[in-house]
C-alpha cells in the first residue's frame, strides 16, 4: 500500500522552509510515497526543485478580500479548498 503524504503550504516563496519542503518531498518520493503539495502561490525556482513525480495542486480562489494582506488571502483560500 502506497502511504500519502500532503502537505499544505499557500505562499511558496524562496525561503528556509521551502527548503525544507524541497528536502521532504524530494526525499519522501525516493522512499515511495506519494506526495502532493496544495498552494496557491510558488515561485518558478521552487517549482524546478521538486520532483516532476510529486503533484502539485494549485487552489483556486474562492474569496477576493481585498482589504487583506494578500499572503493571508491566499492562506484563507487554500483552507477553504481544502474541505471543497
Amino acid at each position: 500500500m502506497i502511504k500519502k503524504i500532503i502537505f499544505f503550504i499557500p505562499n511558496i516563496d524562496d525561503g528556509g522552509i521551502e527548503k525544507n519542503l524541497i528536502t521532504l518531498s524530494n526525499f519522501f518520493i525516493v522512499k515511495n510515497y506519494s506526495v502532493k503539495i496544495i498552494y496557491s502561490r510558488i515561485t518558478k525556482n521552487i517549482k524546478n526543485k521538486l520532483s516532476s513525480k510529486i503533484s502539485l495542486v494549485k487552489s483556486k480562489e474562492v474569496l477576493n478580500l481585498n482589504f487583506l494582506n494578500p499572503r493571508i488571502n491566499n492562506s484563507i483560500n487554500c483552507f477553504i479548498y481544502l474541505f471543497v
